[in-house]
């Protein structure tokens, strides 16, 4: 392992970290690398995951105690390992710690907790915000407390988290959504070309006597729009074109019915 430190010789490092990083390995992490960071006064152990993330080692553990750990046992792990309360929920406890690695492997090795680690850092990524005009309006998707329209304003984190869902996957061609409605036509957002056309996809010829193969609606006619519209929230491109679509890599398959409720039981029994 290479170390660089200030202010602290190299027998220091090795004695601190040394016997806490083989146990870490053994226990808990894969770890390929270690290397010392340091930021201001103070000195961070960093680790390179086996996938490749990057973790700042801090001060702080973060645990959850098994629902039948008796207060007298909390108290003794808190005594124990000299532990200060920095935060708590019903799903965890936040603990500073001068050695989070011995505490972390004490702790868990204790029988007492659901789990028990260093309450580890890691360096912020880009997130995946799209360049769409609109999409500082989709406040379904993205809700920073942003004016929306008429002058309201939205509510911070009322969303569905989709940009960190987009850090994973935008959905893949292999995910065909049929949206059945009144039809799908040609829009730079959502080129038609590149969406799964099927023949009869065109449910409403049966009444209109329209092209039976074809999704496209008549043109110049807003209610007949509908389907398109909907199409777009489910998989309109990343494009600086419009809106953003939840999962743009997906394909649609649009299936174009009347938007009369008789006519569509009618076309449902044909």
């Amino acid at each position: 392992m290479q170390f660089t430190c200030t202010n602290c010789t190299q027998a220091s490092i090795d004695s601190q970290l040394g016997d806490n990083y083989k146990k870490l390995k053994q226990k808990l992490y894969a770890i390929i690398d270690t290397t010392l960071l340091v930021d201001s006064h103070q000195v961070f152990t960093s680790y390179v995951s086996s996938g490749g993330l990057e973790l700042f080692l801090g001060n702080e553990i973060i645990l959850k105690y098994k629902d039948n750990t008796t207060l007298g046992d909390k108290n003794a792990i808190v005594s124990n390992n000299y532990l200060t309360l920095v935060d708590s929920s019903t799903s965890y406890m936040v603990y500073k710690s001068s050695d989070p690695l011995a505490a972390s492997i004490n702790i868990y090795n204790s029988g007492k907790v659901v789990y028990c680690t260093p309450n580890f850092h890691c360096k912020s990524e880009a997130l995946s915000i799209p360049n769409d005009p609109y999409f500082n309006k989709q406040f379904y998707l993205r809700n920073t407390g942003q004016q929306i329209n008429y002058g309201q304003t939205g509510t911070p984190g009322a969303d569905i988290k989709i940009v960190d869902a987009w850090d994973i996957t935008k959905g893949n061609a292999n995910t065909v959504v049929a949206v059945i409605d009144e039809g799908l036509g040609a829009h730079a957002d959502l080129n038609l070309g590149d969406q799964l056309i099927i023949n009869g996809c065109n449910v409403s010829s049966i009444d209109n006597g329209s092209d039976p193969n074809s999704p496209i609606p008549p043109p110049f006619s807003f209610a007949n729009y509908h389907g398109e519209g909907c199409a777009g929230i489910i998989a309109a491109n990343h494009n600086n074109i419009g809106i953003a679509g939840i999962a743009p890599d997906c394909v649609i398959m649009p299936v174009r019915i009347e938007n009369a409720a008789m006519s569509l039981q009618k076309q449902v029994r044909q």
